[in-house]
């Protein structure tokens, strides 16, 4: 078994990052200090290395939505939530961003009643943005129910290898994750590795952000060989 340390550096300073907070006073445990992320808080993999008591370090940044080196994966994300046009998909996903939970989920339900039935293209859209609205209001099972009925519709109306797929798989394995149901999560990240592979190439940010995904999963089991292998893998694509 190896020993892991991450390292993160947050600067309060930097605009457009989620917050967070030093929590020490409000922990329970008095003898540690704590810093709590504000959940959607963005990380970059900056390096692995092993100090000289054999301890690997894995240090992270803080990033916010304007850091040049993640313009790749906001650009992938424009393109899978829409061209920038105002839509109802892309105003309940903006009011879902904003935490406006309750007024998401009244646009999308309006979505559903007034979409087309053949639309399977946006109803798989919608299913899938239901799933991430119940995820962030920690209704995690809600969030595994429509999240599968994303997955079915897209498996219906896509190839095999459509990177919107990938895409649903990770969304079911972060919620499993969040359930401890590491088995199913891992499963999930795997078929979303995959997919991604085929679809985005093999240096792609998705493929880093789930390399790392999947070294979370293996670190939750205690497998710290195989977290550092898939960290390493992660790192190869974010330099």
């Amino acid at each position: 078994m190896q020993r892991i340390l991450f390292e993160i550096d947050g600067d309060p300073r930097l605009e457009g990052i989620r917050p967070f907070a030093n929590i020490t006073t409000l922990s329970y445990f008095p003898g540690e200090e704590e810093v709590l992320f504000m959940l959607g808080s963005i990380f970059r993999l900056v390096n692995i290395d092993q100090n000289d008591r054999g301890i690997w370090i894995v240090r992270l940044t803080l990033c916010n939505n304007s850091d040049p080196d993640l313009q790749a994966v906001f650009d992938y994300m424009k393109n899978q939530y829409g061209n920038g046009e105002t839509t109802i998909l892309s105003l309940g996903f903006i009011l879902a961003q904003m935490g406006k939970y309750d007024e998401a989920e009244k646009y999308y339900r309006r979505l559903l009643k007034e979409i087309n039935p053949t639309d399977y293209e946006d109803i798989s859209a919608c299913y899938h943005n239901f799933g991430n609205l119940f995820d962030d209001k920690g209704d995690y099972q809600s969030s595994l129910d429509w999240h599968h009925k994303a997955l079915e519709s897209m498996i219906k109306i896509f190839k095999s290898d459509d990177s919107r797929i990938a895409t649903s798989f990770n969304s079911i394995a972060a919620v499993h994750s969040k359930m401890n149901n590491y088995d199913e999560a891992l499963d999930c990240y795997l078929k979303a590795l995959k997919i991604w592979k085929q679809a985005l190439g093999e240096e792609h940010p998705n493929i880093g952000q789930c390399l790392s995904n999947i070294a979370g999963i293996y670190q939750m089991y205690g497998k710290s060989s195989d977290a550092l292998e898939y960290l390493q893998k992660a790192l190869i694509i974010y330099q």
